[in-house]
């Protein structure tokens, strides 16, 4: 009885058992067909499998999006009315949810798996006459021929930005925030009877929140199926973020840039204290924040655990967006009147940090 095992959940090559110098991967081949190439660890050779809603999953080329798809004949009987069965070449075509022809099971065969169609397990993936060159389909099962069999490789390595720009600035989004204050500090001077002068440090933390959020249109260009993206740490020109990441930040598909990765920054302003004698100021911070959307295009690089090393390129739109510090200002308040723990007091002035 045939054994169903499950697709990888990371992007991996399809690679033939045909005999050779070299191992063959099928990709995307002229007029929308599928073909074998030599396994050169590619995004081009890459596919992912997405579980169907009933049984099997949909094998889809990874730069391109284009699902797996085999044909039918209806065949015709005096009773049942007809039946439909697998037949012919291997197309790749766009995407329907719920298109049983773009259904596919994978079936253990010593070592190997066999690529069979959800309408008839005895259909599978076949290259046609043990050709590499030549036509790949569907054909009736022939015990575990070379021909039928494959190796789902898993691609265990990663993606870099290898190249991002921006839109021009008339295309970048800005927009000013209401600053944030931070804790207050205090400096009593009442038992004084001199202006009381020095230099402190006042607590002062930046929140920033990043994206980079990849466009329905192009996510299937390597990047959400990788995983994490190395190198998205560019700014925007004429944006206020020019922060270098030193972590890598994940890529969202479209419609998430409300999850944008946060980090706290602490980073103490140096003050320039002046407290008159008998009174009691306060110091606070206040930091101003700006958000930023900025439409890029990103060039990405496969660092291939197959091949090891860089190969391929793919390309994806998307945005950033960021929320960032773009300046501080210390606020001076006297808390005479009201006390440490009273409240607001009446505003001095404010100061540059030094």
């Amino acid at each position: 009885m045939a054994t169903e095992v499950p697709f990888p959940n990371r992007p991996f090559y399809i690679v033939s058992k045909l005999p050779g110098d070299e191992r063959m991967a099928l990709t995307k081949g002229e007029g929308g067909k599928v073909a074998l190439q030599p396994l050169v660890g590619d995004f081009e050779q890459l596919w992912t499998a997405e579980d169907n809603a009933q049984d099997g999953s949909v094998l889809r080329h990874l730069a391109s999006g284009l699902a797996l798809t085999y044909r039918t004949r209806r065949y015709s009987t005096p009773r049942a009315g007809g039946y439909e069965t697998p037949e012919g070449l291997v197309h790749l075509t766009p995407f329907v949810p719920g298109e049983v022809r773009q259904v596919w099971r994978a079936e253990a065969v010593n070592g190997w798996v066999a690529l069979n169609t959800r309408l008839d397990w005895e259909r599978k993936l076949n290259v046609y006459r043990s050709d590499p060159h030549g036509d790949i389909g569907v054909y009736p099962w022939d015990r575990g021929a070379n021909n039928e069999c494959w190796d789902l490789l898993v691609e265990n390595g990663h993606v870099i930005v290898a190249d991002m720009r921006y839109a021009g600035t008339g295309s970048v989004e800005l927009e000013y925030l209401a600053g944030r204050p931070g804790p207050v500090m205090t400096v009593d001077n009442r038992a004084g009877d001199a202006l009381l002068t020095d230099v402190r440090w006042a607590p002062r933390s930046y929140k920033i929140e990043r994206a980079f959020v990849i466009d329905e249109a192009s996510k299937r260009g390597g990047l959400p199926a990788m995983g994490e993206a190395f190198g998205f740490h560019l700014a925007a020109e004429g944006a206020p973020d020019r922060e270098v990441l030193e972590r890598p930040i994940h890529p969202m598909a479209e419609g998430r840039s409300e999850d944008l990765e946060q980090e706290m920054v602490d980073d103490p302003a140096q003050v320039l204290i002046e407290v008159p004698p008998g009174r009691i100021y306060g110091y606070q911070v206040v930091v101003q924040y700006a958000r930023v959307i900025a439409p890029f295009i990103a060039t990405l690089r496969l660092g291939s655990s197959v091949s090891g090393r860089l190969s391929g390129e793919a390309v994806v739109k998307g945005r950033f967006f960021g929320v960032n510090p773009v300046s501080s200002e210390v606020e001076v308040q006297d808390l005479t009147a009201v006390g440490v723990d009273g409240g607001e007091g009446e505003l001095v002035g404010s100061l540059a940090p030094a």
